[in-house]
């Protein structure tokens, strides 16, 4: 598959997840949503994003995704990729679109629980805008 097929593929399943996001109706519903997300990460693409990430993203070293047990976890997490984002970004590197795709996420998950509301809310970049 080429690497716009396979951007295009990726953009349509994000934008399915948080479609389920905010459907998702109470904690519980939204926790689901929130692995079955990280779940549908292929390995290459979590190898991807640990190249960037330096173990902050919720994936272990085998690729899998961290169990997501509790909305506290979700905003530790979330909280933990959004520092990483902004040091990179504070460093001039460039964010992979993993990486920005799952801060993306992440807050959005936040939101939805009603948490994070303190979290930074600088405009996002044209990256994060394009996904």
């Amino acid at each position: 598959m080429g690497q716009a097929a396979y951007v295009s593929k990726n953009r349509f399943a994000v934008h399915r997840h948080i479609h389920h996001l905010y459907a998702a109706r109470g904690a519980s519903a939204v926790l689901e949503t929130v692995r079955a997300y990280l779940e549908s990460w292929p390995t290459e693409r979590v190898a991807r994003l640990q190249r960037a990430d330096a173990g902050w993203a919720p994936f272990d070293a085998q690729q899998q995704p961290v169990p997501v047990n509790s909305a506290a976890h979700i905003e530790d997490v979330s909280r933990d990729v959004h520092r990483h984002c902004a040091a990179l970004r504070e460093s001039g590197l460039e964010l992979p679109s993993e990486l920005l795709e799952l801060d993306w996420f992440l807050l959005c998950a936040q939101r939805r629980l009603g948490l994070g509301q303190s979290r930074d809310t600088r405009p996002r970049t044209a990256e994060q805008r394009a996904l």
